[in-house]
């Protein structure tokens, strides 16, 4: 008998604990199980770095990382992707981001960087860069499916600020 009600008190904490990880709307109230539009969350770095040591600077140069130009084909610049699959917490077939996609990959460029030990400096700063990084989104989807399909291809070019000479170009492709 006491077997039995562990196993359903398991359960029951099962139950309660996936009902908390819901996906948040635009509205910041729950979508959960019945809830309308639903709007994906990215991590946000700053306050999950709050606690952290700060990357030491191993580089002497300084980088300006420009915005990253959204090249893709689709019209919506936070949709990632589409869904045919059942996502709990997401209503709809479109899975859209809160910001858009050229910010979430700047944000991540800038970061990886900052984590190498580069110095960054903002554009107009006080401060000029000595290579300033920038790049174009060619494609950049996930599309949930049976078997998930993500694609992702982005230019990344670095130019020398003071004669704008290309020094590095390179392009990541991946397709799963």
């Amino acid at each position: 008998m006491s077997t039995l009600r562990l196993q359903v008190a398991l359960i029951v904490s099962l139950f309660v604990v996936t009902g908390c990880a819901t996906v948040k709307d635009d509205g910041s109230q729950d979508a959960g199980w019945f809830g309308t539009d639903s709007t994906l969350r990215t991590l946000d770095k700053q306050k999950s770095a709050a606690g952290k040591v700060q990357p030491s600077v191993k580089y002497a140069a300084t980088l300006q990382v420009s915005r990253y130009e959204d090249q893709r084909k689709q019209v919506n610049p936070r949709l990632l992707g589409t869904s045919t699959e059942l996502i709990r917490g997401i209503s709809g077939s479109q899975l859209l981001l809160d910001q858009d996609v050229s910010d979430l990959v700047t944000t991540a460029m800038k970061m990886q960087f900052a984590t190498e030990g580069y110095r960054l400096v903002e554009a107009g700063g006080p401060g000029n860069g000595m290579f300033e990084v920038s790049g174009k989104i060619k494609d950049l989807t996930l599309d949930v499916k049976y078997r998930d399909e993500i694609n992702i291809v982005i230019e990344t070019t670095v130019k020398d600020m003071r004669d704008g000479t290309i020094v590095w170009s390179g392009m990541v492709t991946e397709k799963h």
